[in-house]
């Protein structure tokens, strides 16, 4: 498998049950997707501020052939009666923005991309920056703004 395009890029090596899975994330979040690497392959990261942790694709964690710890449990995704599956989670090293991250990521099935970065990654930082390309001010969002 050809280790110069992202995950979501090398859909023909990859079984059927996984294209629908690595179409990757809706054009609305495209300002939110940045390119990663995971153990020294690369792979499409969505950085959530809506998830409270960071995610990584079942699919992945097999290419890696990284072996899960933990139990199973469930998630509530964005859309509204959505949940999905979490089988454990594991330890990946993850080069996001010129550096490299040990992480802990919960394992799904049922991901818009090769990982999710959730509020676990963010945090880590003061403060990240998502340029969207408005023609308003920025707005700064924290805990005592309503």
């Amino acid at each position: 498998m050809s280790k110069d395009k992202p995950l979501s890029f090398r859909v023909a090596a990859l079984p059927e049950s996984f294209l629908a899975s690595i179409v990757g994330a809706p054009p609305s979040l495209q300002a939110a997707v940045i390119d990663v690497e995971v153990d020294k392959l690369p792979a499409r990261a969505l950085l959530d501020t809506g998830a409270t942790e960071s995610y990584i694709h079942e699919e992945l964690v097999k290419i890696l052939k990284l072996k899960s710890q933990g139990e199973l449990s469930r998630i509530s995704l964005a859309s509204v009666g959505t949940s999905a599956q979490v089988r454990g989670f594991v330890l990946v090293p993850v080069k996001a923005f010129s550096r490299w991250y040990e992480l802990k990521m919960g394992v799904v099935r049922e991901l818009c991309t090769d990982l999710i970065l959730g509020q676990d990654f963010l945090k880590r930082h003061k403060s990240p920056t998502f340029l969207m390309g408005g023609p308003l001010k920025v707005i700064e969002v924290n805990q005592c703004n309503t």
